[in-house]
């Protein structure tokens, strides 16, 4: 009888030691799956924080933007280089149809000031023969991101758009080398405001690193060079 109480004994404490283990074991797991997911989140805080570097309006909506790929599908963005924002316009093609229904939503504006156009037909005089010329080009149809930056980071994306929405005043382009000779920036007084110098800055770093030639004119009378 006493071996039977023995055994009984025995076994109970075999089962609520089972039980301890038992017990011990999920615990620990769920602390290595809290500190995992802590672990996932800071990387991805961490992997996104040079990406919002300097957009710090954004403020909550960071997520939001991130989850939106937006960049990829919809060219809705807008960037003001010297205002420092950045606003995402969301549900790009219903925007729009909502923006131009009922008509009047666009106006023709004028293309060239009458300084441009005085100056546009001297350029045709100088350089028609040779040179076909543009007005009011964007940055992005003369210039593409180096090969070692095509497939860069989000942030470099955002870089390479600013500096697509640039535009550049006159460019010549070579009938017999088919290809852009030269760009011909047309300046006045607002070249001299601080935020004008550092995108004429910008812009001549970018034709410069593409081998594009930048010729500068203040006074519409002076004497062009030959290209």
């Amino acid at each position: 009888m006493d071996s039977v109480i023995i055994i009984i004994v025995i076994l109970l404490l075999l089962g609520l030691l089972s039980n301890l283990l038992s017990l011990f074991n999920k615990g620990k797991g769920d602390n290595r799956y809290s500190e995992n997911s802590s672990d996932r989140v800071n990387k991805k805080e961490n992997n996104t924080a040079g990406f919002y570097k300097g957009y710090s309006s954004l403020g909550d909506k960071k997520r939001e933007y991130q989850k939106n790929d937006i960049y990829n599908k919809n060219p809705a963005r807008v960037f003001n280089h010297e205002k420092k924002t950045n606003t995402v316009v969301k549900n790009w093609d219903e925007k729009f149809w909502e923006l131009a229904k009922g008509g009047g939503a666009f106006k023709r504006q004028k293309f060239l000031t009458e300084r441009e156009a005085k100056f546009f037909n001297k350029l045709i005089i100088n350089y028609g023969k040779e040179f076909s010329i543009h007005s009011q080009v964007s940055l992005g149809a003369l210039v593409a991101p180096g090969e070692r930056y095509a497939y860069g980071s989000d942030e470099n994306k955002i870089i390479f758009s600013m500096v697509n929405k640039l535009r550049v005043d006159f460019v010549l382009y070579s009938r017999k080398e088919k290809e852009v000779a030269a760009v011909i920036e047309l300046d006045d007084s607002t070249h001299s405001a601080p935020a004008r110098i550092e995108r004429d800055n910008k812009l001549d770093e970018v034709l410069k690193q593409a081998g594009i030639r930048v010729i500068r004119v203040i006074n519409i009378e002076q004497e062009l060079p030959i290209i």
